[in-house]
């Protein structure tokens, strides 16, 4: 993804309301999948984090 649609500011809480909404139709072995991948990447030291994160943002 990633364009000048990404970038324009959506509704306040609209990009959230969002993202419950694609999380609450994920099948269950998928949100397991996501909170484990979430729990991993929160126990990484700030500094990986920040790489990953960088990394991911160029690669968008």
């Amino acid at each position: 993804g990633g364009g000048a649609a990404d970038r324009a500011a959506p509704a306040p809480g609209a990009r959230a309301e969002g993202n419950v909404a694609r999380w609450q139709s994920l099948a269950p072995a998928e949100r397991d999948r996501l909170r484990e991948h979430w729990r991993r990447f929160r126990a990484l030291p700030p500094a990986e984090r920040e790489r990953l994160v960088r990394e991911r943002a160029v690669a968008e």
